[in-house]
C-alpha cells in the first residue's frame, strides 16, 4: 500500500471519528430513545449494567454507522443476484412469504459479504496442528465455515427450505457475535423479502462477468436494465490492507 493510500485511509478515519464525536457531544446534551442516547447511558458510571469506555462507545458508533450503510447494501445486491441465478427459489418465496426469514440466513450464508471475522487468542492454543500464541490475530475464514459439508447437507445449494439450519457464522459467534437475527441487513432485508411478489423479476439478468465475488477490490462492469438507463455501470469496491500478525484459519 502506497504512503498516499495509507494516508488518505487514516485522514478518512479521522474525519469520522471527529463527525462521531460531535454527533455523540450533541446527542449528550438530549438523550432520546434512540440507539446512539442508549449507547451514551451504558457509558454513565451510574447507569447499571456492564460499562462502556468513552473509545468503546466510538468505536460501536463507527461499526454500526458502516453496518447499516456499506454492509446492508452490498448484502442486499448479493441476495438480489443470487436469486436471479436461482429463478426457482424466488418463485418459491413469492409463493411463500412466511418463507422470509429463513431464506435472508440462507442468502447471507450461501452468498455472504462478509467473508471472515478477526478475533484475539487470549492464550496459547494449537488449531488443526498450528500453534497459535496469545496475542496473535486470527482471522477465521466464515464463508468457508458457511459451507461446510459436514455441518450443511449439500452446502453449495441455495435452499430457502433448510430446517433447523446450525447458526450462521458469517458474523462470527460467541459473546462477540453479531446475531443475523439483529443484524441491520437481516432486518432491512426481512421487511423487503415480506413482499417478494411486489418484486418481478422479468427475464432474470444473466451474472455479471466473472460472477459475484465479495469484498474484491477490482472494479466490476455490469449491464443494467433499469428502465432509467441502459448504460452500464460502474461499481467501485475497494478493501483496506493492512500488515499484521495475521493467522487465516
Amino acid at each position: 500500500m502506497s504512503p498516499r493510500r495509507k494516508s488518505a485511509i487514516v485522514q478518512a478515519w479521522e474525519q469520522l471519528d471527529a463527525y462521531l464525536e460531535e454527533l455523540i457531544a450533541r446527542r449528550r446534551q438530549s438523550l432520546g430513545d434512540d440507539l446512539i442516547s442508549e449507547l451514551i447511558r451504558a457509558e454513565d458510571p451510574t447507569y447499571p449494567g456492564d460499562r462502556l469506555t468513552h473509545d468503546e462507545l466510538v468505536s460501536l458508533a463507527a461499526i454500526l454507522l458502516n453496518a447499516g450503510t456499506d454492509t446492508t447494501r452490498n448484502q442486499l445486491a448479493a441476495a438480489v443476484q443470487v436469486l436471479c441465478a436461482h429463478p426457482d427459489q424466488w418463485a418459491l418465496l413469492a409463493e411463500h412469504p412466511e418463507l422470509a426469514p429463513q431464506a435472508v440466513d440462507e442468502l447471507i450464508r450461501h452468498s455472504p459479504i462478509v467473508v471472515s471475522s478477526l478475533r484475539v487468542a487470549i492464550e496459547d492454543v494449537e488449531l488443526g496442528g498450528v500453534f497459535i500464541p496469545a496475542g496473535t490475530y486470527v482471522v477465521a475464514n466464515t464463508a468457508s465455515a458457511n459451507r461446510d459439508p459436514a455441518v450443511y447437507d449439500d452446502p453449495e445449494r441455495l435452499n430457502i427450505t433448510r430446517e433447523a439450519p446450525p447458526a450462521l457464522m458469517t458474523f462470527g459467534g460467541g459473546c462477540t457475535s453479531a446475531s443475523a437475527s439483529t443484524w441491520p441487513e437481516s432486518n432491512f432485508a426481512r421487511r423487503c423479502a415480506s413482499s417478494p411478489s411486489a418484486w418481478p423479476m422479468p427475464g432474470s439478468p444473466a451474472p455479471p462477468p466473472g460472477g459475484y465475488r465479495p469484498n474484491c477490490r477490482d472494479p466490476q462492469r455490469f449491464p443494467s436494465n433499469s428502465t432509467r438507463s441502459t448504460k452500464s455501470k460502474q461499481i467501485r469496491r475497494r478493501s483496506h490492507v493492512a500488515a499484521s500478525p495475521y493467522i487465516y484459519a
